[in-house]
């Protein structure tokens, strides 16, 4: 026959069916309504919100203390040391219809340039492309350039036809930030740069860098277990980063997000 529970398990149990694997957001206007809301649903845990920082008066708090973790913005220092790597868009200017034998594109007219600043630090021969629309062709290097100073591509064109240029941009204000910043007013803080996690330097950064808090939750899905990843290798260094581009781990890395997200 089963055990008797005894009285510290019977309240054992009773504390567990009165918490669960709750976390709420929070944020600074709204501590007393969390600590009800804690109180009220049996959540283990509180985060701060995407942008902000934890509340200082619930640091305090028993519950389970999460940090939102980001991985490509909310370090301007590192992206401003790095610029290089920067995240990166190809941008295509609109249509322009030649008149003569020459034709000067303004490759940011209809882009918001707070956003979007052009690559100036690669070659622009070998990353951009400009297409002759009414062809179709696409024109070689050697009859087009790009004028930096004004921000123009020049182009040998044949009179009536139709240009497009193809470039690349650095992403320097992230767009949940930008967002934010339009719509909540958040206009105390400096914009946001991006930086991206599949460039060399930013990938070592990325495994290496310090986060707040104890712990870190992430959503609870096999796909975004990054935080809870990256905390076991701060304890366990064994996993080496996959050397390919676009994987921030490796084999082994991917099979123990796929043991744990089966443990939920």
């Amino acid at each position: 026959m089963p055990a008797v529970a005894d009285k510290t398990d019977r309240e054992g149990i009773m504390k567990m069916e009165q918490t669960g694997r709750l976390t709420l957001p929070t944020d600074a206007d709204v501590v007393a309504e969390t600590l009800r809301l804690k109180n009220l649903l049996g959540a283990d845990a509180l985060r701060d919100c995407d942008g902000t920082e934890m509340p200082k008066e619930l640091l305090t708090d028993p519950a389970k203390k999460y940090a939102t973790y980001y991985t490509t913005r909310k370090d301007n220092a590192w992206a401003e040391a790095n610029p290089d790597e920067v995240q990166q868009e190809y941008l295509i200017s609109d249509r322009h219809t030649a008149r003569g034998t020459k034709l000067r594109i303004h490759l940011m007219d209809g882009f918001h340039t707070q956003q979007l600043k052009v690559n100036t630090l690669d070659d622009p021969k070998r990353w951009w492309e400009v297409i002759d629309r009414t062809t179709g062709e696409v024109v070689p290097t050697d009859k087009w350039f790009f004028d930096e100073p004004t921000g123009e591509v020049e182009i040998e064109t044949i009179p009536y036809h139709e240009y497009t240029v193809s470039f690349l941009a650095f992403l320097i204000w992230d767009p949940v930030h930008m967002y934010n910043f339009l719509t909540n007013d958040w206009k105390d803080t400096p914009h946001q740069l991006t930086y991206d996690v599949r460039q060399p330097k930013t990938h070592a950064y990325t495994l290496r860098r310090p986060v707040s808090y104890t712990h870190l939750r992430a959503h609870e899905t096999k796909a975004n277990l990054v935080c809870r990843l990256l905390l076991e290798k701060k304890k366990n260094n064994s996993v080496s980063p996959d050397p390919r581009i676009g994987n921030l781990f490796s084999r082994q890395s991917m099979d123990a997000v796929s043991s744990t997200a089966d443990s939920f």
